[in-house]
């Protein structure tokens, strides 16, 4: 920070106006007037939620309001939106003095927000109150050198900003075409291809949980799978903690060459293992029976086509599920021959590979793009810009 900086808390700069908890019973999702939450926030203009009752002014929030969320992940942000209603648990930044420009608080404030946060004890979920943010120290210098620091900020952010989105534009790019390759090979089809169905072509097994509260069911014996042990890649994450021999005899061993579903919640994530392993029950496996590639069958699973065929037959309840049943009957097509399999597969490793190592380029650039920003900010809150 520059010496001629000053300091001041924020109740001598600012106010601050609480959301009110507005009744669900008047919340609606095609007309009323926008509800912000803190879910809304980080979107910035527009909100999954109307209200369509009455409502006092104050709770009025307007176009380039600051507005911050008081639970979980603190964070101060611009609303771009058109006029909407201030919730519970987000509030709103006003009435600021002469001595500080708006937007050059918004580039600052979330520093010192940050700092709450990570000092924060939690049981569920953390909490900001008005009190403390009134309470930040916060430091500036004169009001036209704010000005300066946010052109230059704003230019600059702008600049950073368009160069993420062509990135990220590239990586959902590398997605679709690999994506496209892998359906247009299972739609295309061959001479020599044949349709049926899992359970004809293999074991099909749903997983189980050993009782927690017996440790003795625990231990580094065999890997225990469970739906956050699915790598991007198909791989398994197996560092987890696993079964004991104890364990394994409660559980059901899948065999090394088969693939993972999961068919509860989360359903559609696939994976594969290259050993012996033992899955929860929110997991389906397929071991395929002699002429079939385990991998063959694992890319089929990721097409549209088959996910799409579970997605239906996974019912329209709260928390998808699709049983055993319905599971290894879900269609498949492949070739005859084994060394037609592999071929393809080898194809689409190449193809996924190449993908990956596509996508690890344009995350390390967003990353570094994200670095960019940060050391801006740095160097102007502490005078060097």
């Amino acid at each position: 920070m520059n010496e001629k900086w000053i300091t001041k808390n924020l109740h001598e700069l600012l106010e601050v106006q609480n959301g009110y908890a507005f009744s669900s019973k008047n919340f609606n999702i095609l007309k009323g007037i926008p509800l912000i939450r803190i879910r809304d926030l980080k979107n910035g203009y527009h909100t999954e939620t109307q209200y369509i009752g009455e409502y006092d002014r104050k709770y009025l929030v307007k176009k380039d309001d600051l507005l911050i969320g008081m639970d979980g992940e603190f964070g101060c942000y611009k609303w771009l939106g058109d006029d909407a209603l201030l919730n519970q648990r987000v509030c709103k930044l006003h009435s600021f003095s002469r001595e500080i420009y708006p937007n050059f608080l918004l580039y600052g404030l979330n520093s010192y927000l940050k700092k709450i946060e990570e000092r924060t004890g939690y049981t569920t979920v953390k909490h900001l109150s008005s009190r403390q943010i009134h309470g930040i120290q916060f430091s500036f210098p004169s009001f036209e050198e704010q000005k300066r620091i946010v052109s230059i900020l704003d230019e600059s952010f702008e600049a950073i900003d368009i160069a993420k989105a062509n990135t990220e534009r590239n990586l959902q790019n590398a997605r679709a075409l690999f994506e496209s390759y892998l359906n247009d090979i299972f739609s295309q089809k061959g001479e020599g291809w044949h349709e049926t169905t899992l359970g004809k072509i293999g074991v099909i097994q749903t997983g189980s949980t050993p009782k927690t509260s017996d440790k003795n069911n625990y231990g580094n014996y065999i890997p225990f799978i469970k739906p956050a042990n699915f790598n991007k890649d198909g791989t398994l994450n197996y560092a987890d903690y696993g079964l004991s021999m104890d364990g394994l005899a409660l559980a059901r061993l899948i065999k090394a060459g088969s693939v993972l579903m999961v068919c509860i919640g989360t359903i559609g994530k696939c994976g594969y293992c290259d050993r012996d392993v033992t899955t929860n029950q929110q997991i389906n496996s397929f071991t395929p029976d002699d002429g079939i590639d385990y991998k063959f069958i694992y890319f089929q699973l990721l097409t549209r086509k088959f996910q799409h065929q579970v997605w239906l037959k996974s019912g329209q309840t709260t928390l998808p599920i699709i049983n055993k049943s319905k599971w290894s009957n879900l269609r498949v097509s492949l070739p005859s021959q084994l060394h037609n399999q592999r071929q393809i597969v080898k194809n689409l490793e190449k193809m996924s590979q190449e993908t990956l190592k596509l996508e690890a380029i344009y995350q390390k650039k967003l990353s570094a793009l994200e670095e960019i920003k940060k050391s801006l900010l740095h160097q102007a809150f502490n005078g060097e810009l």
